[in-house]
């Protein structure tokens, strides 16, 4: 599952050094996931960062996407364009929520 997921950028046609860094340092501010080891099962691990800091280490892939979907509701943080089909496509899926075309802006969701 975890490498269907980090796939999900390429899927959509998005950025994906805004969606996750695997086995490098994070570079971007706005949420990302960092993961580490993603083909092992056993020794797989996520974090979520913002603005370069770690704010914390995930169990797993799907706690991991729905932390970094909630990250950008809960610090008010734009989406960026280049990752917003994927982060639409995880909203829908975490809240049961679609984004609609009047709720967006400037490439940015509400």
């Amino acid at each position: 599952m975890t490498a269907a997921c980090l796939l999900l950028p390429d899927v959509f046609g998005d950025d994906s050094s805004l969606f996750v860094a695997v086995n490098e340092e994070v570079k971007v501010v706005t949420p990302v996931l960092e993961v580490k080891n993603p083909f092992n099962v056993n020794s797989c691990e996520f974090a979520l960062y913002v603005e370069r800091e770690e704010l914390a280490q995930l169990d797993d892939c799907t706690m991991a996407l729905a932390a970094l979907v909630a990250a950008f509701h809960v610090f008010d943080i734009p989406c960026p364009k280049r990752i917003h089909r994927t982060l639409s496509f995880l909203e829908s899926l975490v809240f049961e929520y679609e984004v609609k075309a009047s709720e967006k802006y400037n490439g940015y969701m509400k």
